[in-house]
């Protein structure tokens, strides 16, 4: 018999589920966004695991886990680019013999660096471009700092809803209608988040793998 690959699998599955899983959206538009990332995962190693978890996630509509693990994936894959760069910059004061320790002086230096320090790193040791740099701080402060950390004003930035004050006075009731701040409206924040989660995850990913594809190119293409 046949063994299925997990691609096989996916496309079995996905026209048995109910659509949409979450309320917001077929399962396959990530899917198709992220085919190609999902069959070509194995090209890095390194990352293999949480990169087949985020398309799971994605495949599946759990947008929030997504940005989670895209979160982490960003994360290490800085810090990995940085102690592979170093390590290959230093490889002639290496020991090839004691592979157990060839990497100890690079991770001791770099496994502390926050992740605005990891992203300036990596732009002055040019792996990644100014224009990136931003971006990536774009990322940082936003969806980064913004679901890894719960910060509302992150999260929700100048996004508002239309609302209303009822007020009661003597023989009268006054209605004003006012815009109100997501950020300040903890009722509404649930779906909300979920909404802008499911806008912004694949998109976000498949940033972040075009990164991790230019840092593997520039590191061992040397």
């Amino acid at each position: 018999m046949k063994q299925l690959s997990e691609k096989d699998n996916l496309e079995r599955i996905l026209p048995q589920l109910p659509l949409p899983l979450t309320g917001f959206g077929s399962l396959s538009e990530n899917y198709k966004k992220i085919e190609k990332i999902f069959e070509t995962r194995s090209d890095f190693p390194d990352y293999e695991s949480i990169y087949s978890e985020i398309c799971t996630c994605l495949t599946f509509g759990l947008n929030q886990a997504s940005i989670t693990l895209t979160n982490h994936l960003l994360e290490k894959s800085l810090l990995i680019a940085l102690i592979y760069h170093e390590a290959f910059v230093n490889k002639d004061s290496k020991s090839h013999l004691d592979f157990n320790n060839y990497f100890v002086v690079e991770i001791e230096k770099y496994n502390n660096f926050t992740l605005e320090l990891k992203i300036d790193y990596c732009f002055e040791k040019q792996l990644i471009s100014l224009e990136q740099k931003k971006e990536l701080h774009e990322f940082r402060k936003n969806i980064r700092n913004g679901f890894s950390h719960s910060n509302l004003k992150k999260i929700f930035g100048n996004l508002n809803i239309d609302s209303q004050i009822i007020s009661f006075e003597v023989n009268d009731i006054k209605v004003e209608e006012i815009k109100m701040d997501l950020w300040k409206s903890i009722f509404t924040q649930g779906l909300t988040q979920a909404a802008i989660s499911e806008k912004i995850a694949a998109n976000y990913f498949i940033y972040i793998d075009s990164i991790i594809r230019q840092l593997y190119n520039e590191i061992f293409k040397k």
